[in-house]
């Protein structure tokens, strides 16, 4: 009782903010949490090329650490010039996690501003993920879609809208997901979140087949359609040929600034991109690196106007530098190889610098030596010099005063 009454609360609790940018896909929250419209719906309405299978898996290569972080400035057809962040996941099995607020997250309805997140999960890369339920609808920051964090499942819905996860073997999954793959244990997805629009597929915009599968009803068409099409900022999500994923944002405003989602699939397909799919935009998109956010949210302060406030979300894409996961033999052994060859090359430059300091003493010391013998020879040298220079001058006065008196000495005897 008390504990449905806390969640209550909470969820008529409003952010403090001015003006919010909301972009939702649905006319209500009703339609987001439908229980009708199910995976057997989405598979049969889906081309038939693709038989059976609602979603795509693709291998992932994992040979590099290297992160590829670009601040870009396009020129979008029908939108002109717009601005984003765009990076590139190399080894996404060790460097991707999706994380909620540390304080309960979805089962408390808890949010959080990106950059908070980010830095409690000690992330070098973050942007906001899953959907949730905005601030003038109720219950205000109930997470919505499946999340599963480091291989815990956090939330888990036959919702169908588009997921992207990782397994355990390092695939990434791509697509519509039934409630059983969702938790299948035999290779079981580490990391999951559910965005709104399977935007491409094979290579391909798959746009117009994810209005179809994602709503089924006219009122839900319509308020989906205005969604793929509005200008607005938007986060996405994808993976090229060779397993890399593309974690991009780009800034705008609902209605003024920004791009609609088929602009979107024709930039990531530009960069390579095969499958993606689109995370919760407007108010929401917000980009962090290093704990600073770079890009510019379209939330505003509710006193001064001009001021942009990040918003708190229910979920954000987490991308680390650091090795996640088990520690391996394999990564032991590497990482005490890496340590004792750390290990000798600092003895060796210390043995090497004390040897070169112990030198220049020791030659410092010479050379001050044999600096003061010089000074001395050339000081005693000086010395005998100055003293002949006055005994000659004494010499010259006694012969000269010698020579007066004997000069004197004969006239007397004359």
């Amino acid at each position: 009782m008390y504990f449905h009454t806390i969640l209550l609360v909470l969820s008529l609790i409003r952010p403090n903010t001015g003006e919010q940018d909301i972009l939702y896909p649905y006319p209500s929250v009703r339609h987001h949490l439908d229980p009708r419209r199910s995976h057997r719906y989405v598979r049969d309405c889906q081309p038939k090329e693709h038989g059976n299978l609602t979603h795509e898996t693709i291998k992932t290569l994992n040979s590099s650490k290297e992160i590829q972080v670009n601040y870009f400035r396009k020129d979008f057809t029908g939108f002109g010039l717009q601005f984003g962040h765009h990076s590139i996941i190399k080894d996404p099995t060790s460097m991707i996690s999706i994380h909620q607020p540390l304080d309960g997250g979805c089962q408390n309805l808890s949010t959080s501003t990106v950059k908070d997140t980010a830095i409690q999960n000690g992330c070098y890369i973050a942007t906001n993920a899953g959907f949730f339920v905005p601030s003038d609808r109720s219950p205000y920051g109930a997470c919505l879609g499946n999340i599963i964090s480091d291989s815990k499942i956090v939330r888990k819905t036959g919702i169908q809208n588009a997921n992207f996860g990782i397994r355990r073997d390092g695939s990434i999954v791509i697509g519509y997901l039934s409630e059983d793959e969702v938790t299948e244990t035999k290779n079981p997805f580490i990391q999951l979140v559910t965005g709104v629009g399977w935007i491409i597929r094979n290579g391909k915009s798959y746009v117009t087949e994810s209005i179809k599968a994602e709503c089924e009803d006219t009122q839900t068409t319509s308020s989906m359609a205005r969604f793929f099409s509005v200008q607005s900022a938007r986060t996405l999500l994808g993976v090229d040929g060779n397993g890399y994923v593309h974690l991009v944002t780009v800034d705008g405003k609902t209605n003024s600034r920004g791009i609609n989602l088929p602009a979107a699939v024709k930039y990531l397909i530009e960069q390579g991109v095969q499958n993606a799919i689109n995370l919760d935009g407007g108010g929401s998109a917000t980009y962090v690196i290093n704990s600073t956010v770079v890009n510019y949210p379209s939330d505003t302060h509710h006193d001064q106007p001009e001021i942009l406030v990040p918003r708190k979300v229910s979920s954000i894409i987490c991308v680390k530098k650091e090795m996640n996961g088990d520690v391996t033999p394999e990564h032991m052994a590497s990482l005490s190889y890496c340590c004792n060859r750390n290990y000798f090359l600092i003895i060796g430059l210390t043995v090497i610098i004390g040897f070169s300091c112990l030198l220049h003493v020791h030659f410092y010391t010479l050379y001050q030596h044999y600096r003061n013998k010089v000074k001395d020879l050339l000081s005693g040298q000086q010395k005998k010099e100055a003293l002949q220079s006055l005994l000659q001058q004494a010499n010259n006065e006694l012969s000269s005063e010698f020579d007066s008196d004997f000069d004197d000495f004969e006239d007397d005897d004359l």
